[in-house]
């Protein structure tokens, strides 16, 4: 693949993996592989789940308030 601009060592903000372990376009290892080399990332897998994580699945067990956060990044993290 192509070089991102950046080292993934090189991240400074908080970063959040989520993966379903029964995915098939993009195997958890990519999520293992990606959290290894991101400083302070975290990996949170969903069992049995597969293709686009809904937000609406995963708020009961994400500790982030979703009405609390700011619109721009209520955006962001709705891309999943």
């Amino acid at each position: 693949g192509r070089h991102w601009g950046f080292a993934l060592a090189h991240i400074e903000v908080p970063v959040h993996l989520w993966y379903g372990d029964a995915d098939i376009m993009v195997a958890l290892h990519h999520g293992e592989h990606l959290a290894a080399r991101i400083p302070g990332a975290q990996l949170r897998v969903r069992a049995g789940m597969s293709g686009v994580l809904r937000k609406d699945r995963l708020c009961a067990s994400n500790p982030v308030d979703m009405k609390r956060m700011p619109r721009s990044r209520q955006r962001a993290s709705s891309v999943w």
